[in-house]
């Protein structure tokens, strides 16, 4: 059971997710910058240490219930990596319809160089876990081998919830600096 397997499949997964978000109509593109601007109208008046919670609280919940409900087939984390890919692609083309690449790049990247790599190491988790789950459901065989399974996968998880909180850190206290230089 490598890491890198896992790793891989997640970035394939969410890399699939940024190519849709490139194909997607404008029509499909200007419906999700709604839904995005609605949920992110309830996050708009939180900074500093608020911010750092929520964004955190979303972003831990959000790998916990991937890793948690990934024995239902994978979907969860699946869909996951697909949504996010495809969202971050959509965010950056309606960006740039009003803003610079810089002001795009300032907004991303700061706290991206962490909290991509930590939410692909997280999905990878759940995919190993919710993968071996099934298999161990399937084959009584390999039973046994979902205990240190898990707990390889939950060490993963746990990694990946130490990065979210650095990268939490950044976007709620640097990103916002950074764009500040824009205005």
């Amino acid at each position: 059971m490598s890491l890198r397997r896992w790793l891989l499949i997640a970035a394939a997964l969410f890399c699939a997710g940024l190519v849709i978000g490139l194909l997607l109509p404008d029509s499909a593109a200007d419906s999700i910058e709604q839904t995005f601007k609605d949920i992110a109208g309830n996050a708009a008046s939180a900074e500093g240490f608020g911010l750092f919670v929520l964004l955190l609280l979303n972003n831990t919940l959000a790998v916990g219930a991937s890793f948690l409900f990934s024995p239902i087939f994978l979907i969860l984390p699946v869909v996951s990596l697909l949504m996010n890919g495809a969202l971050i692609t959509v965010v950056a083309r309606l960006t740039l319809q009003d803003h610079s690449l810089a002001f795009l790049a300032a907004g991303i990247l700061p706290h991206g160089i962490i909290e991509i790599p930590a939410y692909l190491l997280a999905q990878a988790a759940a995919i190993c876990f919710g993968f071996n789950v099934l298999k161990a459901i399937f084959d009584t065989q390999r039973r046994s081998e979902a205990g240190p399974v898990l707990i390889k996968c939950l060490k993963w998880l746990g990694l990946a919830i130490i990065l979210l909180i650095s990268a939490a850190l950044i976007e709620a206290f640097i990103t916002p600096l950074l764009l500040g230089l824009f205005n």
